[in-house]
């Protein structure tokens, strides 16, 4: 006799399985209830992306997105975060170079407006501190590598203005909430590479090995954007 947890796997799969001639019209009504709700997640998480698209190529790639990669997480504000590698896979990224981009930055802003952030690092923390200690980036931080048109891209689309001219250079930027709400910055390469590695648990004594001689002012520039929250020892 199937377990409990079968039987609700088995009735999601059928939930998200395309529509097959026959089925029950209860089971479409749940169907099409549940594919228009994980698309209206999607609407909301993805505002300039589904602007760029158009409604109806917004809407069927949101469709197939769903069938493929079903909620695991029962918080609904964390749904869609491989949208974007999603859209870097399909058609539609060839005729719209900026596509993925763009949607990495609409979901950068979705999290960081639902992240439940602490409060910057204050560097008088580290006086003490062991040269093995590991950072604990914001909550809200994400760290992208993006075409310098998406910003203005992104901004236009939203408030309804023309398009802005195709760039094809690439910027590295911070975006996390800040105490006025989004923030983005632009950081050098040096700072870029050092804030990636401490956010990945690097710790501090290798990071700044691997900086190098620059190594101390991006640490500051990492500390002035208030990019961590906490520290550790890694050793502890």
């Amino acid at each position: 006799m199937p377990s409990l947890r079968e039987r609700q796997a088995a009735f999601q799969a059928e939930l998200l399985a395309p529509g097959a001639p026959g089925a029950a019209a209860g089971l479409a009504v749940y169907r099409n209830n549940l594919r228009g709700n994980l698309a209206l997640v999607l609407r909301l998480a993805f505002p300039a992306t589904q602007k760029l698209l158009g409604d109806a190529a917004f809407n069927a790639l949101a469709a197939d997105f769903c069938l493929t990669h079903p909620p695991r997480d029962a918080d609904l504000h964390r749904y869609g975060a491989t949208f974007p590698a999603f859209l870097a896979d399909s058609a539609a990224q060839a005729r719209l170079p900026a596509l993925a981009d763009l949607a990495w930055l609409d979901w950068s802003v979705h999290r960081a407006l639902h992240a439940q952030d602490a409060p910057p690092l204050d560097p008088a923390s580290l006086a003490n501190a062991p040269e093995t200690l590991v950072f604990l980036p914001r909550l809200s931080l994400s760290l992208l590598t993006l075409r310098r048109d998406v910003r203005p891209l992104w901004a236009a689309l939203l408030s309804g203005d023309d398009h802005p001219p195709a760039d094809d250079n690439i910027e590295q930027i911070a975006l996390l909430h800040g105490p006025e709400g989004i923030e983005l910055h632009e950081l050098d390469q040096t700072a870029f590479s050092l804030a990636v590695m401490l956010a990945s648990a690097v710790s501090l004594e290798d990071a700044a090995s691997h900086a190098g001689d620059h190594a101390a002012s991006a640490l500051a520039q990492c500390f002035t954007l208030g990019l961590f929250s906490f520290w550790r020892d890694a050793q502890s």
